[in-house]
């Protein structure tokens, strides 16, 4: 029964976050002062954050959240950034996904020979791996 109640409360968090951030961004109107396309760009960043820590303080997930705060800020907030900004901060969210695409892929790289249960598999692991790549 907590299951339906936890999954519509982690939805309206994002979706909380997402009009609050709409409303912060229409309401400081940046997008008509050039020199705040920085701030512009970092607080997009912070609203997503905060309703990730919010969500796994109360022991929900926190992903969901971030999926749901991020397409209401993209139907919503995005119509307050300057032109400027949309693109800052498209390109800012790129290079955050690809650093951390680049770590998990490392991260899963590394232990794939570090961890124990793969002591005696390593070697074949890593030569079926790079089979399938080849295929």
């Amino acid at each position: 029964m907590a299951a339906p109640f936890g999954s519509l409360l982690v939805h309206l968090a994002g979706i909380l976050y997402g009009v609050v951030s709409a409303l912060v961004y229409k309401k400081l109107d940046l997008r008509h002062h050039e020199e705040t396309i920085f701030m512009e760009a970092s607080l997009s960043m912070t609203f997503p954050w905060a309703a990730y820590y919010t969500s796994e303080s109360l022991e929900l997930s926190g992903i969901v959240t971030i999926m749901a705060c991020g397409i209401v800020m993209a139907q919503y907030t995005r119509n307050n950034f300057s032109e400027e900004a949309v693109r800052l901060t498209a390109q800012a969210y790129k290079v955050v996904a690809m650093i951390a695409e680049t770590y998990v892929f490392v991260y899963l790289g590394m232990a794939a020979f570090s961890f124990p249960i793969f002591r005696a598999t390593g070697y074949k692991l890593f030569a079926v791996a790079l089979g399938a790549c080849f295929v």
